[in-house]
Protein backbone atom coordinates (compact mmCIF):
# COMPACT_ATOMS: atom_id res chain seq x y z
CA UNK A 1 0.00 0.00 0.00
CA UNK A 2 1.15 3.54 -0.70
CA UNK A 3 0.97 4.63 2.94
CA UNK A 4 3.28 1.77 3.95
CA UNK A 5 5.75 2.75 1.22
CA UNK A 6 5.65 6.36 2.41
CA UNK A 7 6.40 5.28 5.99
CA UNK A 8 9.33 3.10 4.84
CA UNK A 9 10.74 5.92 2.70
CA UNK A 10 10.32 8.47 5.53
CA UNK A 11 12.17 6.21 7.95
CA UNK A 12 15.02 5.87 5.46
CA UNK A 13 15.45 9.62 4.96
CA UNK A 14 14.71 10.60 8.56
CA UNK A 15 18.37 10.84 9.54
CA UNK A 16 19.39 12.97 6.57
CA UNK A 17 16.23 15.01 5.99
CA UNK A 18 13.79 14.92 8.90
CA UNK A 19 11.77 17.86 7.56
CA UNK A 20 11.42 16.20 4.14
CA UNK A 21 10.35 12.95 5.80
CA UNK A 22 7.76 14.82 7.85
CA UNK A 23 6.41 16.63 4.79
CA UNK A 24 6.08 13.36 2.84
CA UNK A 25 4.14 11.81 5.72
CA UNK A 26 1.95 14.89 6.10
CA UNK A 27 1.17 14.95 2.37
CA UNK A 28 0.22 11.26 2.44
CA UNK A 29 -1.94 11.78 5.54
CA UNK A 30 -3.78 14.66 3.91
CA UNK A 31 -4.39 12.60 0.76
CA UNK A 32 -5.83 9.75 2.82
CA UNK A 33 -8.07 12.13 4.75
CA UNK A 34 -9.44 13.49 1.48
CA UNK A 35 -9.91 10.13 -0.26
CA UNK A 36 -13.52 8.94 -0.25
CA UNK A 37 -12.67 5.42 -1.39
CA UNK A 38 -11.68 4.28 2.10
CA UNK A 39 -13.92 3.24 4.92
CA UNK A 40 -13.79 5.18 8.16
CA UNK A 41 -11.99 2.39 10.02
CA UNK A 42 -9.25 2.01 7.41
CA UNK A 43 -8.83 5.78 7.15
CA UNK A 44 -8.51 6.12 10.93
CA UNK A 45 -5.91 3.34 11.13
CA UNK A 46 -3.80 4.68 8.27
CA UNK A 47 -3.88 8.24 9.57
CA UNK A 48 -2.95 7.07 13.08
CA UNK A 49 -0.01 5.08 11.67
CA UNK A 50 1.24 8.05 9.67
CA UNK A 51 0.83 10.47 12.55
CA UNK A 52 2.74 8.11 14.84
CA UNK A 53 5.70 8.21 12.50
CA UNK A 54 5.28 11.98 12.08
CA UNK A 55 5.68 12.42 15.83
CA UNK A 56 9.00 10.62 15.56
CA UNK A 57 10.19 13.13 12.96
CA UNK A 58 9.79 16.17 15.16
Amino acid sequence: MLADATVRRARQVLRTDPEGAYQDLKRQRDEILGYDGLGAEARTRLVADLEGVMRGCS
